[in-house]
């Protein structure tokens, strides 16, 4: 097989055994195509890539100022098609195994405090019937700390109203289920009703023609009721899932829980709300504390 050939190989096993998402999927594609595009790879087979081919394409991606985040990601998605190949017998040894992956800094995502929820949250006229729909998105974002993937998807049959939690489909085709509270339940339930007669699909979160609504609506609707509400903040779909993770840690919330309920595969990614609950701890004693 030739490289493309091989490339395509490897997203289909992504697909079929793993269970990736189309997203994840593509991501991984591009960046595997991206290296082969690459001078010193593009006319090479797969056995006579060497770990010097690798180590200059990543000081490249570095001097045309990519993120150490970005050149994580293509590392792993590199290590990760080397590593298919040597599962499926096209190769002996992966040239990325004893590479060390790009030191990423962790930046602290923003997150809205409780007030500023409560102001976004005001903006809604809930007696207009999209007014109404656009609350339900942002309190089921807020409330279960759903992505906004999992928003859109959100089925009627993955609401399970007695328990009260909603059973998501998240990554890698991975269900888990997340607590959701009465009030978003009772507003969810309204907009439902509201809605039933035009409803096109089991989609929980609908559009004007009873259909599935799309990502790009979510986020503009977020910064137009953040504007309304007067939060100067950059807002977008995550940010709520990031307040959602960090109020409850604030709160009491033990790790683990809250790793379950985002769905998080490594308890290392939840990790970062511990660090911006010490932020927020460490603010409220220098402004509490007479000596600080």
């Amino acid at each position: 097989m030739n490289n493309n050939e091989l490339i395509d190989h490897f997203t289909s096993f992504l697909t079929m055994e793993k269970g990736l998402s189309p997203n994840s999927v593509i991501s991984y594609q591009m960046d595997v195509r991206l290296f082969f595009d690459y001078d010193r790879a593009k006319n090479k087979g797969v056995e006579k890539i060497n770990k010097n081919d690798i180590l200059l394409y990543f000081q490249d991606l570095k001097k045309v100022g990519l993120t150490s985040t970005s050149i994580a990601r293509k590392f792993s998605s590199l290590k990760a098609f080397f590593n298919f190949l040597i599962y499926d017998n096209y190769l002996q040894k992966n040239p990325l195994e004893l590479m060390e992956p790009p030191k990423i800094w962790k930046r602290l995502p923003n997150i809205l405090n409780f007030q500023e929820i409560k102001q976004l949250f005001s903006v809604f006229d809930i007696n207009k019937v999209w007014e109404l729909r656009n609350l339900t998105a942002v309190k089921i974002l807020y409330s279960s700390g759903l992505r906004i993937s999992e928003l859109i998807n959100l089925q009627m049959k993955g609401i399970l109203w007695d328990l009260e939690f909603l059973r998501i489909l998240g990554k890698g085709n991975k269900e888990r289920l997340v607590p959701i509270n009465t009030d978003t339940l009772d507003t969810i339930k309204g907009f439902i009703i509201q809605t039933k007669e035009i409803r096109n699909c089991d989609n929980v979160i609908i559009n004007r023609r009873g259909n599935g609504i799309s990502r790009q609506y979510i986020w503009q609707m977020l910064k137009k009721a953040a504007l309304r509400a007067g939060i100067s903040k950059k807002i977008y779909p995550h940010i709520l899932r990031h307040s959602f993770a960090t109020h409850l840690i604030e709160n009491g919330a033990d790790i683990r829980s809250v790793q379950e309920m985002l769905g998080h595969a490594d308890i290392s990614t939840t990790q970062i709300y511990t660090h911006i609950s010490r932020e927020y701890i460490k603010e409220v004693y220098k402004r509490c504390h007479p000596r600080a």
